[in-house]
């Protein structure tokens, strides 16, 4: 995504690009060298797509990409969850429009 915005984690980079949707949409990528087994991958999309649900309302339309490093799968679900909450409160207060006084 050229034109869009990256957020580096140390878990994942979640790149986002504005569109013209009607509403914001999430994309995941779990390699099997980030995590060997099925089970881990699942989980660690489960947390994303958790975290993206609970904070759609309040996203700008965009597609949200999200890569997972090779930190996630050591990490604890707790971790993780704090992780996406902040990269999309993030998105959301970057995109909000600011109020002149």
């Amino acid at each position: 995504m050229r034109k869009g915005r990256r957020l580096k984690q140390s878990m994942f980079t979640l790149h986002a690009l504005a569109t013209k949707r009607i509403a914001p949409r999430l994309g995941l990528a779990v390699g099997r060298r980030v995590a060997p087994h099925a089970y881990d991958r699942n989980t660690l999309k489960r947390i994303a797509r958790e975290s993206f649900r609970h904070h759609i309302a309040h996203l700008p339309v965009m597609d949200i990409v999200v890569v997972f490093r090779s930190e996630s799968a050591n990490a604890s679900r707790f971790e993780l969850r704090e992780a996406f909450d902040h990269a999309f409160d993030r998105l959301i207060a970057d995109n909000t429009p600011k109020t002149s006084t």
